[in-house]
């Protein structure tokens, strides 16, 4: 039993739900009793000033300050990543309703088993493959591509691998669309010798930005809080989320509204 991971879902659902009871950490980690009273214990030893030990329960304290990990903002980042882990959250379904909406579906309907397998694989170990791959530009189709992938990334509800291009000079790192991988196959020919594998980590860089004068004061500071804009009128955006940060705020598709203030964004340049 880790205790630490059990005394943080203690007071996450102490803080949120009022108590939590030795039947919650049974069912939450599937643990006996015995062990789910000494959990109790643990939870409240080492958050004595949040939590207090009833004979049934522990509760937190009327007025306790709230430690970080059980803070609205921790509780919402682990409510995005699963919001029906109750382990995790300590709360259930039916005591917080969360609405997830998804503009993308699960890549697990879309896209064949035996694909996804080998694309698994191949990126634990870093494995050659050839993937049939078709891109975005105009005319192109589907064509046999060599690879080394490195590493998945989960991008605006899209699955991406992450891999070396093995057919451009230097061996680029770039990023496929999984759904766009049609089709994948191992491959007899070995990694390049000048290969130099990449752990996958994606370039940030700050742009300066500039946001629509026809919004309200009260609307620039919700948006400049909404997208993480600093006091110098700078913003921190990783490279691989460029494009969807240009095609969200700053593509022009409800302009002949004039109600609605569109786009939020008028102009973002590299800064330095």
């Amino acid at each position: 039993m880790n205790y630490h991971e059990s005394s943080l879902f203690v007071l996450r659902r102490c803080v949120w739900a009022g108590r939590t009871t030795r039947a919650d950490l049974m069912q939450a980690f599937g643990i006996p009793s015995a062990t789910a009273t000494r959990a109790l214990s643990y939870a409240v030893s080492h958050f004595p000033l949040t939590l207090g030990q009833k004979p049934k329960w522990v509760e937190s304290i009327p007025h306790a300050a709230i430690p970080t990990p059980a803070s609205a903002g921790v509780l919402l980042r682990l409510l995005g990543e699963n919001p029906y882990q109750f382990a995790v959250t300590g709360l259930k379904p039916s005591e917080l309703n969360v609405v997830i909406t998804r503009l993308k579906h699960d890549v697990a309907l879309s896209v064949d088993n035996a694909v996804l397998t080998l694309l698994l694989r191949a990126t634990i170990n870093s494995t050659r493959i050839d993937i049939r791959y078709v891109g975005l530009r105009l005319g192109e189709s589907a064509r046999w591509r060599s690879v080394v992938p490195v590493a998945l990334n989960y991008l605006q509800n899209q699955w991406r691998l992450m891999a070396h291009d093995l057919e451009t000079t230097d061996f680029p790192l770039k990023s496929f669309v999984i759904p766009r991988i049609l089709d994948a196959q191992l491959t007899t020919q070995k990694r390049p010798r000048g290969l130099r594998l990449q752990t996958g980590d994606i370039a940030q860089r700050v742009y300066k930005i500039r946001l629509n004068s026809r919004m309200t004061v009260d609307q620039q500071i919700a948006i400049r809080r909404e997208l993480g804009i600093n006091q110098n009128d700078e913003i921190t955006l990783a490279d691989n989320v460029l494009f969807d940060f240009r095609k969200t705020y700053m593509e022009n598709e409800i302009k002949a509204d004039a109600n609605i203030v569109w786009p939020l964004v008028v102009e973002l340049q590299r800064a330095g």
